[in-house]
């Protein structure tokens, strides 16, 4: 019997580049590092809120325009997500 050889990155986890992962984990992934860079400049009481608010609230308060529904339809729908929808998450965080 062959062994089937998987794909690995350094790492040697297949996972551990952005490459692997699914358009709506990229999404996800993408939202909250956008989030955390631009919650760096916060004061300290409301980064320790970063799970209270909602992707709007937080979109309202960084001006992170576009984004939270980007991040929504892949954290929360059903409907399929593309890499065309990660390419629009891209661009929102321009």
């Amino acid at each position: 019997m062959k062994n089937a050889k998987s794909k690995k990155t350094p790492s040697g986890s297949p996972w551990a580049c952005s490459a692997y992962w699914p358009p709506r984990e990229r999404i996800r992934r993408l939202y909250k590092k956008k989030l955390a860079a631009a919650t760096a400049d916060l004061d300290p009481s409301d980064r320790g809120h970063l799970e209270t608010y909602t992707a709007k609230e937080w979109e309202k308060k960084l001006t992170l325009s576009g984004m939270a529904d980007i991040y929504e339809q892949a954290r929360y729908s059903n409907h399929e997500v593309t890499a065309a929808d990660v390419k629009k998450m891209k661009d929102a965080w321009k």
